[in-house]
């Protein structure tokens, strides 16, 4: 069942912040094995900033763009 909720704005916020604080510009963002954090409104974002995402695989270590 899909929850429809704003949760996604304190995810790209939480996002913005965080790469506001990096020394140098961010060069891609990995996630979890799970989607809760990555929805379209992130991923829209993330291209219009120029930044892959990833999602970590089983073992923990970055696999193909979502």
């Amino acid at each position: 069942m899909y929850i429809r909720s704003c949760g996604h704005r304190l995810v790209l916020d939480a996002n913005k912040a965080i790469l506001e604080e990096l020394p140098k510009p961010a060069t891609g963002i990995v996630f979890g094995n799970g989607r809760q954090f990555v929805n379209h409104q992130v991923a829209v974002w993330a291209a219009e900033e120029n930044i892959p995402l990833t999602r970590a695989g089983r073992t923990g270590t970055p696999t193909t763009h979502m």
